[in-house]
Parts: C-alpha cells; sequence; structure tokens
C-alpha cells in the first residue's frame, strides 16, 4: 500500500478520534457570566396568573457542563449520575426540600401573562443546576399544581454550538377538581444484594411541605400504602426516611390497573420510590455506571499501534 495513502488514513481517522474531545473543549460555560430565568405557565394557551414559584440552585455547575451538588443537598440520598431520571430527580429534590423548608435562591409570582422573570432579587443568578418548585395555584375553582422541574443555566440544545444565558422554560402541571386517593409503592433495584434490604421502611405524607401522616411499607402490605380522599388545593408528595446502602427516586403520576389492589379510581395518583443500591454486590463490584473518558485515549493508543505495526511490515517486507 503506498506510504502516503496510509499516512492520510491514518491521519483522518486520528482527527475522528479526537473531534469530540475538541469540540467539549470549544464548548466552555462563562462561569463569570450572570444568568436569567423567564419562566412561562399556562394552561392550554390560558396564562395562570398569580402562581406563586421558586427556584432552588440546587448544584454548581462547571465550565464543562458538569454538575456538582450543594452542600446542603449532598447529603440527600440521590444521586447525579450520567443517565439519571431528570423529572424523577426534581421531583425526589422536592419532596425533601419541602420536608426541610429550605429557602429558596429566588421567589416570584406570575403576572397576567403567567410569566414570572428571575432574578428578582438583586443578587443575580450563577451557573447551575436550579430546580423549579411551586404552591398549588386555585384558579377559575381549578386546583393547579406545579410540576417540580429541573433547569441547567445556561442551557443548551444538543445540536447547539454555544450557551444559552437566557433560558426560558415551561412549567407542566396537575390539574384537580375534586379530592383524589393517592398510593405510594416501594421499588426495590438492588439484584444480588436483596440480603441489605431492611424489613421495613418509614413513608412520610406531605401536605404542603409538613408531615401528614407516617406509614411503615414492608413485605406484609406489598410495600405499598392507599390514602383516600386526598383534598384539592394542597401540594400532596412523600419523602422516605434515609436507607443504608440505597439513593432513592420519587415518581408521580396516574395509576394503573396493574396496582397491587382491587380497583383503581379516576384520578387515582401513584407514588412511586425506587430504591438502588448503591453498595458493591456481593461479588464485590461497585453498582456504577460505565466511564467514557478511556474511550478517544484507548482509540488513539490504538491508532498508534497500528502505525506501528505497518511500518514494521513494510520494513520487513523491504527486507525481505
Amino acid at each position: 500500500m503506498n506510504k502516503k495513502i496510509i499516512c492520510r488514513v491514518l491521519l483522518c481517522l486520528m482527527i475522528l478520534a479526537l473531534m469530540p474531545v475538541q469540540a467539549h473543549a470549544i464548548d466552555r460555560v462563562d462561569l463569570s457570566k450572570s444568568v436569567n430565568l423567564t419562566i412561562q405557565f399556562s394552561h392550554e394557551g390560558q396564562p395562570l396568573p398569580g402562581a406563586q414559584l421558586k427556584i432552588y440552585k440546587v448544584a454548581e455547575m462547571d465550565e464543562w457542563g458538569e454538575f456538582t451538588f450543594l452542600d446542603e443537598f449532598a447529603s440527600y440520598p440521590v444521586m447525579l449520575p450520567v443517565d439519571t431520571d431528570w423529572t424523577a430527580l426534581a421531583n425526589t429534590l422536592d419532596a425533601y426540600i419541602q420536608q426541610d423548608q429550605l429557602d429558596p435562591a429566588d421567589a416570584g409570582i406570575t403576572d397576567e401573562n403567567g410569566m414570572v422573570k428571575f432574578p428578582k432579587k438583586r443578587m443575580a443568578l450563577t451557573p447551575g443546576l436550579y430546580l423549579i418548585t411551586g404552591s398549588t395555584l386555585t384558579y377559575n375553582g381549578v386546583c393547579y399544581t406545579p410540576a417540580p422541574t429541573l433547569v441547567a443555566l445556561p442551557n443548551r440544545a444538543p445540536e447547539e454550538h454555544q450557551w444559552d444565558y437566557d433560558v426560558e422554560a415551561q412549567v407542566k402541571y396537575t390539574r384537580r377538581t375534586a379530592p383524589a386517593d393517592y398510593t405510594v409503592m416501594k421499588v426495590w433495584k438492588d439484584d444480588g444484594n436483596e440480603s441489605k434490604r431492611p424489613a421495613s421502611i418509614k413513608v412520610n405524607l406531605l401536605r404542603d411541605g409538613s408531615v401528614h401522616e407516617t406509614v411503615i411499607l414492608s413485605a406484609d402490605n406489598q410495600w405499598q400504602h392507599t390514602w383516600c380522599e386526598l383534598e384539592a388545593g394542597y401540594t400532596w408528595t412523600v419523602t422516605e426516611e434515609a436507607v443504608k446502602d440505597y439513593s432513592v427516586l420519587i415518581t408521580q403520576g396516574p395509576a394503573s390497573a396493574d396496582l397491587k389492589q382491587d380497583t383503581v379510581s379516576a384520578g387515582h395518583i401513584l407514588f412511586t420510590v425506587t430504591n438502588t443500591c448503591t453498595a458493591s454486590d456481593e461479588n464485590g463490584l461497585p453498582q456504577t455506571g460505565s466511564l467514557w473518558w478511556p474511550v478517544p485515549v484507548l482509540m488513539i493508543m490504538g491508532l498508534i499501534c497500528l502505525i506501528v505495526g505497518l511500518f514494521k511490515m513494510r520494513r520487513l517486507g523491504n527486507e525481505g
């Protein structure tokens, strides 16, 4: 094979291998720049004025767009892996923030257009991961509860090459007009570590952030409990007392027919509390995600070995 062709091919492969690293280096976050957030709260295009919304800075952002929990949230039994369910993480953080009654970074009320802009205070917002929460709003006889939402400030779409420091966010909601049943159900993710499960766990039902009732879940009640006819007009959520060697994620949504009870009422809400084992399994292997940073390095090393091998083959051929 022609020596020039070999070199050109290898050069192209090396450039392709380095492209993701170079692109990552180009898109750095300007940590000295302040950020702004505009929130829209509406129902089918109809603005919802008067909603009280809060924002909490839960994690710092570095220049690469990676997050690290702030100290007041680092003790919570949650994690920030790459494959996190961000909706579940938002619900979980919101529940513990309500229970601990933490102060927000900022707060405001939606105007006649259903909008609120941050910062409202004089202090500027700095880059980070922010949680949007809100109190239940009764508007025209209907109760709207803002869904907890995580937003990165600054933000950018995957196809964009620049960070946006003036971010707009649309907050979703649950809509109620009458009392409803709520069920909490426990899910364990601990294959090979079932022996680490406690015999029971405690779950707190919160009403507008205050503990309304505490229940015990165990195998005896199929790890679930139902509260009937909880009033509309309140924000209902649940928290779990920390379980050793497990992280937690809490999701909220409509209860389905596969719930372990005879009937599921209309408007029935299900809290799913998922515990994932964070300890090593019985073989001593930690349950973690895959590390991807070595991939470009290994590709480059492989290309170097290929170059050396081709030149050795060419030298042997010349000697022969």
